[in-house]
């Protein structure tokens, strides 16, 4: 739980990541946006010359500058798209972070809550209560009193 650790104004950052769409959605339009169309024309272009091993006259075949220049601005745009995604990946990984420190801080602080509880409880009872006093700190009793 958020505690006393954030502002009342600022929500929990496991309510963030449940309703959050917007890292999400940026992430996904960047996976359905990823085209390898050009680079895969490329590729076939290269790998239709060098299926065929041996050129003409037995010569080994050689890529023209023009299919070195697809290949490389293929792979220079494909490139960019990925480093794009690199970054909504990481906002969705520091999101799901936030998350689960949240998470983990809530279920901490339940247990916590249940104990103390427990604790005020059992100080009630008089059979209990000089057992507590022999092992809990006269500082927590006191907070409970």
């Amino acid at each position: 739980m958020k505690g006393h650790l954030l502002p009342d104004s600022t929500p929990f950052h496991l309510i963030e990541a449940i309703a959050d769409t917007d890292i999400t959605t940026a992430q996904n339009r960047l996976i359905v946006g990823i085209n390898t169309d050009d680079i895969q024309a490329a590729m076939n272009s290269i790998n239709s010359l060098l299926d065929n091993r041996l050129g003409a006259g037995g010569l080994i075949p050689t890529l023209t500058d023009e299919q070195i220049a697809r290949l490389n601005d293929a792979a220079e745009t494909l490139t960019r798209s990925l480093d794009d995604l690199d970054k909504a990946t990481e906002a969705v990984n520091r999101l799901a972070t936030q998350a689960n420190d949240s998470a983990n801080r809530a279920q901490k602080s339940f247990r916590n809550a249940v104990s103390v509880s427990m604790l005020a409880g059992l100080l009630e009872s008089p059979a209990m209560t000089r057992a507590l006093k022999a092992i809990t700190p006269v500082s927590v009793i006191a907070a409970l009193s």
